[in-house]
């Protein structure tokens, strides 16, 4: 099947998900007001009938709905196989990809970038690598449902995306970042922490930091590593950054925005769709490329003997030990531990 015909297919689906959708809320309200309207002009045969026809039309509503769910499952599976997997292999390698998995909540809980509750989903699983460096992405949803008596509340922790990324030259024992518009931020490695506060006033207004050891911090926090990181809160909302070991472990709490879906409410044109895809992807990009640079710039100091001291040992360690264990396998490294 070509691309013309999948996106012709593709639009069927979505135009025929969109009126079962509307017909749905017809059903299940537009009655309803009818029934209002009728009884209050005082036809008594009506309000006699009435309770069957509720019923009939709230069966009804209910039906177009989960039908409606159901096709909508199908159709982000179709169109992530035909258009989000091609897209990612072009921009990454070593891409595995399964739309219908995600990070299991022990990894999340690991991660250290938001507090745990008692709802959990997630999907999209991405793993894959960008010039040399390799990466997980998922879509996650967290939530904390408290019943009281009769009432019930929900609170979102999180409702994005969260990333894994390989950390070249760190080896930081556990610094957070976090935005101060993200809520429920997680605990780290659960030591205990000092407040961090940076050269960049400016930086310091939008984010709290934490470490275990400030030189951590001020190792990682590179110019370029902050502006990276405001570029991203810029673009996506809530922001929390975990550096410990050599992993980097970013949350970007969108409010459930996910990434590489389809909007349902405009009709599906193929530039505009893969230029979505890659824009979705890009924070991919800047975060590796910060690294890199800070990577590349940190071995130019050792180079040209900026730093002196333990520094420079402790600097060229890590950089021996970035070297023997930098090339990745061809197979995945982080196998998998993915939950539906």
């Amino acid at each position: 099947m070509n691309t013309i015909d999948v996106i012709r297919d593709l639009e069927t689906m979505r135009k025929s998900i969109q009126f079962k959708r509307i017909l749905s809320v017809i059903c299940m309200f537009g009655m309803f007001f009818v029934g209002m309207i009728i009884n209050g002009s005082g036809n008594l045969s009506f309000a006699m009938v009435s309770p069957m026809l509720f019923l009939v039309a709230f069966a009804g509503g209910g039906i177009l709905a989960y039908m409606a769910n159901k096709e909508l499952k199908q159709f982000k599976y179709l169109y992530k196989q035909n258009f989000v997997v091609g897209v990612l292999n072009e921009m990454f390698g070593h891409v595995v990809y399964n739309p219908e998995y995600g990070f299991s909540e022990m990894e999340v809980g690991q991660f250290g970038i938001t507090q745990l509750g008692n709802r959990y989903s997630s999907e999209d699983y991405i793993e894959g690598e960008c010039e040399g460096v390799r990466f997980r992405q998922s879509d996650v949803t967290i939530k904390r449902v408290v019943r009281s008596g009769k009432s019930t509340h929900t609170y979102v922790h999180f409702n994005g995306r969260m990333f894994e990324f390989e950390c070249p030259m760190s080896n930081n024992t556990s610094t957070l970042v976090f935005s101060k518009n993200y809520q429920y931020p997680g605990h780290g490695i659960g030591m205990r922490y000092e407040k961090i506060e940076l050269e960049n006033a400016a930086f310091n207004k939008q984010f709290k930091v934490k470490s275990i050891d400030s030189i951590d911090a001020f190792y990682i926090l590179t110019p370029q590593m902050m502006e990276c990181v405001q570029n991203i809160q810029r673009k996506g909302g809530a922001v929390g950054l975990h550096f410990v070991k050599d992993k980097l472990y970013l949350g970007i709490n969108a409010g459930g925005q996910g990434a590489f879906d389809a909007n349902m409410n405009r009709p599906l044109v193929y530039v505009d769709e893969v230029e979505k895809i890659k824009r979705d992807a890009a924070v991919i990009f800047d975060i590796i490329r910060t690294l890199k640079l800070d990577e590349n710039a940190k071995e130019d100091r050792i180079a040209k003997g900026m730093v002196h001291g333990s520094a420079v040992d402790d600097i060229a360690a890590k950089a021996a030990m970035n070297a023997m264990f930098g090339q990745a396998p061809a197979e995945s490294k982080f196998g998998f531990s993915l939950k539906k």
